[in-house]
């Protein structure tokens, strides 16, 4: 049988043996511009006496500073002590030099350290202990943990927002609350949305900003808002709305949220003391259904008979706000002679670029990869000396990458080559530029600033789309996602001179890009555009680009055969099918090989009204 006594007894010694000594800061809370905050340092040691311990402090945000530090509590004869290390810390010590007594167990404060706060309206501050050692009587170091206090000065602020939702170009109401145990004289901070689908319409006061004046400025990826009194009024210790924001979502929003955040947030007290801001809250607009992309480059083919085809390209869907592009270049055996640059065109600025002579090694493949701004750019790879990267001097090439899908490549050009794209519908086009005048010296004596070389007019090199139909419809980038519907179709109009509203003439399928319209007359005009059908999920988007096609009639010719001996005649018929009549007409004829002289040309039924010649020429039949 098992004595209960002897179990008491086993757990009530594990439990001792369990217990530790440990050195805490304590956790304090000081009114705004003290200049004496006190922050306790407290032992706990159930089981050993001390006679000494060392520590050192980090302060953060180090914006107050300690200006003494107090025994207290222990027996005579201790003293506490401080200074201030290198690394911006302070060190601490309590010791006793004068007798032997020691901290007896079970203590709770022995130091006090003091702190000037008295510029410091509100702050919280983190005090971090490090490098801890304690002793005993004897000398022997003792086995310790640590714990960090923190200093509340002051009042704090906490500024939040709601959500709301809406379609494209819908107005939402966002309201910004605040938090505040002090008087607030005045705000400001910035409202960013990301991604950047909200623009500022309207703002106005509450009941507690009544006599606030408000102001707003554009940053480019949202508005940064200043409020404040001409008459000195002050917000007073409270919470609820501060702010009413009214936002426009911007016409080509897609589906998804919007996240609304704080940024660079200033809220001042009374007198111009600067508050602490304890909590800063996200808000939301959700966009539902958001933009009906439309199809992009609808072309209509002119020239056929009876039927004019159509193409189009799908919605390219979002585009994030930055865009993985990656620059190659091949060097030739002149590589100080290339340079590149890329120019964001929406932003006006220089996106990466490298000078003439930061290449130096010869046929050694050099890459960058970067991530740009979504919108136009303008990729120009530039030979001083105006012979290219290939093939004189070596078989260099540049390739330029936009999320891993080649936009363009090359080599043989004279000066420079420009490639202008865009990344959100995807176009490009490349041109060239050569100097008028090339420079008439050798590569090894060629110094650029030494000559006025004129350059020339852009040269055309081809045009296209880059096939971005593969890429995800959801695209995570920045901590958000925009997505759109799934698309279920396309819509095709026509109008035309005699018709010149537009009207539906045919609904194809979500995977048809093609379309063939025979529903016309040769010799009209007709004009076209394209609609994406998004339903259920969604609508039916705006209009692509209007495109126009003329069918024409076709004749169908023939000839027939023929036999003759050399030296003699034979007569070939030559026959015309067509639909309208024909005023005017005029054929050349070839022989292979060339063996027959064209003598004269005879009258049918068909033609007794017309003047009929035939000629030769270089050996065709005219």
């Amino acid at each position: 049988m098992i004595n209960k006594n002897i179990i008491f007894f086993i757990s009530l010694s594990l439990g001792v043996l369990s217990a530790q000594l440990s050195v805490s800061l304590g956790n304090v809370e000081s009114p705004g511009y003290s200049s004496d905050i006190e922050v306790p340092v407290i032992i706990n040691n159930p089981n050993n006496t001390v006679s000494g311990m060392q520590f050192d402090l980090m302060v953060d945000p180090d914006i107050i500073s300690p200006f003494n530090v107090s025994a207290y509590g222990s027996p005579n004869g201790f003293t506490a002590d401080m200074n201030q290390l290198s690394t911006g810390g302070y060190r601490f010590l309590l010791f006793n030099a004068g007798n032997a007594s020691s901290i007896p167990s079970n203590s709770d404060t022995v130091m006090v350290i003091h702190f000037n706060g008295s510029s410091i309206p509100s702050a919280v501050i983190n005090l971090e202990m490090s490098d801890l050692t304690v002793t005993d009587s004897s000398g022997a170091e003792l086995s310790a943990t640590s714990s960090n206090g923190m200093i509340s000065i002051g009042n704090v602020v906490g500024l939040m927002m709601n959500s709301d939702s809406g379609d494209v170009s819908e107005a939402v109401h966002i309201q910004v609350s605040m938090v505040n145990n002090g008087t607030v004289g005045g705000l400001q901070f910035d409202l960013l949305d990301v991604p950047d689908n909200l623009s500022i319409d309207s703002l106005w006061t509450t009941d507690r900003t009544d006599n606030f004046t408000i102001s707003s400025t554009d940053i480019g990826t949202g508005a940064r808002v200043l409020m404040y009194s001409t008459s000195n009024n002050n917000v007073s210790p409270g919470d609820g709305p501060v702010l009413n924001v009214r936002y426009l979502v911007n016409y080509n929003a897609y589906g998804g949220d919007v996240l609304i955040t704080f940024d660079e947030v200033t809220v001042s007290d009374s007198i111009g003391g600067i508050y602490w801001i304890s909590e800063l809250d996200t808000g939301q607009v959700t966009v539902f259904p958001g933009y009906m992309e439309e199809p992009h480059d609808l072309i209509a083919v002119s020239g056929l008979d009876a039927e004019v085809p159509l193409s189009w390209n799908p919605p390219l869907g979002p585009v994030p706000p930055t865009v993985p592009f990656t620059v190659e270049i091949l060097t030739d055996n002149y590589p100080g002679e290339t340079s590149w640059d890329l120019v964001h065109v929406n932003g006006d600025s220089v996106v990466a670029s490298i000078f003439a002579g930061e290449l130096v090694d010869m046929a050694t493949l050099y890459t960058w990869d970067l991530n740009i701004p979504a919108g136009s750019h303008v990729f120009t790879v530039y030979d001083e000396y105006g012979d290219g990267l290939c093939c004189a001097y070596g078989e260099g090439y540049y390739r330029i990458l936009l999320n891993g899908d080649e936009i363009a490549s090359g080599g043989e050009f004279e000066f420079s080559e420009s490639v202008t794209f865009n990344t959100s519908n995807g176009r490009f086009n490349i041109v060239r530029y050569s100097y008028l005048n090339p420079p008439a010296i050798d590569k090894d004596l060629f110094n650029i600033e030494n000559h006025e070389l004129e350059l020339s007019l852009p040269f055309f090199v081809s045009s296209g789309l880059i096939d971005l139909s593969h890429q995800d419809k959801t695209i995570d980038n920045n901590n958000f996602q925009r997505s759109t519907p799934d698309v279920s179709g396309y819509n095709l109009y026509r109008s035309s001179s005699g018709n010149p509203d537009f009207e539906l003439i045919s609904s194809v399928g979500a995977d048809a890009n093609e379309y063939i319209d025979t529903d016309v007359m040769n010799g009209v005009t007709y004009y076209y555009y394209v609609t994406t059908d998004y339903s259920p999920a969604g609508t039916e988007s705006g209009p692509s680009n209007i495109a126009d096609g003329t069918p024409v009639e076709w004749v169908e010719l023939s000839i027939s055969d023929g036999a003759a001996l050399s030296g003699y005649t034979d007569t070939l018929a030559i026959s015309i099918n067509n639909e309208s009549e024909i005023g005017f007409f005029y054929i050349e004829i070839t022989d292979e090989p060339d063996y027959i002289i064209a003598e004269t040309v005879l009258q049918t039924d068909r033609t007794q009204n017309y003047t009929l010649s035939v000629t030769e020429t270089n050996g065709v039949m005219v």
